[in-house]
């Protein structure tokens, strides 16, 4: 077998013997005669006749013309000139194997492409001889173009699932961003009422008015961002990313980026029972005067620590623990509550908030765990505005005892303390903790 260049066309070619003592293979079809090739001249497929030394002897009509090439150009010629270089791998294949199969694109006269099945099978004479081969070429441009179209599709649906996947993302940072900063007023706004049916006092309606007056406008200003922003989407109004920033208390570019470091939100609240001692649901909650009694003295002499950056929520918990008769000591951050507990305070209980500037809570409460002496096993509660499955259960592998999302209802706070501390009977006061 020898291998050269074509010269007129710079393919390369192959030329073979005629193989006069090919041995026979079982079930080879014999070498057909006029009648057959004229009824395969006929067939919508591009037939081809190819001699044993790889040269072009005849065309159909139909394949001529969906190649765009004439007969006198092509006839005698190397057979791969029509199809480019892999028509030698399927010849030489055909002639050792028995069949060589190859696909290749054509671009007629016109610049059209088309896309090419071809299957070249040996013909044998009656001795067992190749004396020559035949090519069936079958039009695969419509399946190419298929395949392609979906692949493009695929690639389409796949863009279009990431695109919703990062605006869910972003739909769920904002609304986590968006129920913390909503929580935080409505926790002081509905604390403050649920003091007021108990003690209804010039100071205490004083304070209440205060404080609901405060926040009922902070979430007046953060409904009016959400719109802004609503408005801003559907491209009816402009919006300055610091208004955004400064009321909702995020980052907007990108959403969700957390100024305190908290984990991610939820809007919706949770009934959310506490890891040790049931839910404080399954405790009573009387009402009227003999609510007030009991609750007078359900946390009696208990000292607690409460840890929050917000005022008005460190003033509510404070109020309605003391209500209940506990010591309270208030730090709005979390390295301040450490130093005191550091210093030797050694509480019953300690109350904290999650989104604490600089060290979060889910830390302050590891720190806590890891201290030396008896505050190490100090029982606590997150209050917060984080309210999902998952940080709950972060919470609670953090140290925590119990998790309370916010709004938090003072009765269930008390019960908290009160389960927590061995005290839902309302017995004696607890002793102090050495």
């Amino acid at each position: 077998m020898k291998e050269h260049q074509h010269a007129s066309a710079g393919v390369l070619t192959r030329h073979f013997g005629s193989h006069p003592r090919t041995p026979a293979r079982p079930g080879a079809p014999a070498a057909p005669d006029v009648p057959v090739w004229e009824h395969l001249g006929q067939s919508a497929d591009c037939i081809q006749w190819i001699d044993g030394e790889g040269r072009l002897l005849a065309t159909n009509r139909r394949g001529l013309a969906r190649l765009g090439i004439s007969a006198t150009e092509t006839m005698g010629k190397p057979w791969s000139l029509v199809w480019g270089a892999a028509a030698v791998d399927a010849f030489d294949a055909a002639i050792a194997h028995g069949q060589g199969r190859f696909q290749a694109c054509r671009k007629n006269a016109l610049g059209e492409v088309s896309w090419w099945d071809v299957l070249v099978t040996p013909m044998q004479d009656a001795r067992g001889a190749i004396v020559r081969l035949l090519a069936i070429g079958r039009d695969i441009t419509g399946a190419r173009k298929a395949e392609a179209e979906r692949g493009r599709a695929l690639a389409r649906e796949r863009a279009a699932r990431i695109n919703a996947e990062r605006a869910m993302r972003v739909a769920d940072e904002f609304a986590k961003e968006f129920s913390h900063d909503l929580r935080t007023p409505l926790n002081a706004i509905l604390g403050w009422l649920d003091l007021l049916k108990q003690d209804r006092s010039a100071a205490t309606l004083d304070k209440a008015l205060e404080v609901i007056d405060r926040n009922a406008r902070r979430q007046v200003q953060i409904v009016t961002a959400l719109s802004d922003m609503s408005r801003m989407v559907a491209g009816r109004a402009p919006v300055e990313q610091r208004v955004v920033e400064d009321t909702l208390g995020i980052d907007a570019s990108p959403l969700g980026a957390d100024k305190h470091g908290e984990g991610p939100g939820n809007p919706l609240p949770q009934s959310m029972p506490f890891a040790a001692g049931g839910s404080a649901a399954e405790l009573s909650r009387p009402s009227g005067e003999e609510r007030s009694a009991d609750i007078a003295t359900l946390l009696r002499d208990l000292d607690v620590l409460i840890v929050d950056d917000e005022s008005d929520v460190l003033d509510l918990l404070g109020r309605v623990l003391e209500d209940a008769g506990a010591h309270v000591l208030a730090a709005s951050t979390a390295p301040e509550a450490l130093r005191l507990l550091e210093e030797g305070y050694l509480p019953h209980f300690i109350v904290s908030d999650i989104g604490l500037p600089g060290l979060d809570g889910y830390q302050f409460m590891q720190r806590v765990r890891s201290l030396p002496g008896g505050v190490a096993s100090t029982p606590a509660a997150a209050v917060t505005a984080l309210a999902r499955p998952e940080d709950r259960r972060r919470a609670l592998l953090s140290g925590y005892q119990a998790h309370l999302p916010k709004p938090v209802d003072s009765a269930e706070l008390i019960a908290t303390v009160a389960s927590l501390t061995g005290r839902t009977g309302g017995g004696p006061g607890a002793a102090k903790r050495t």
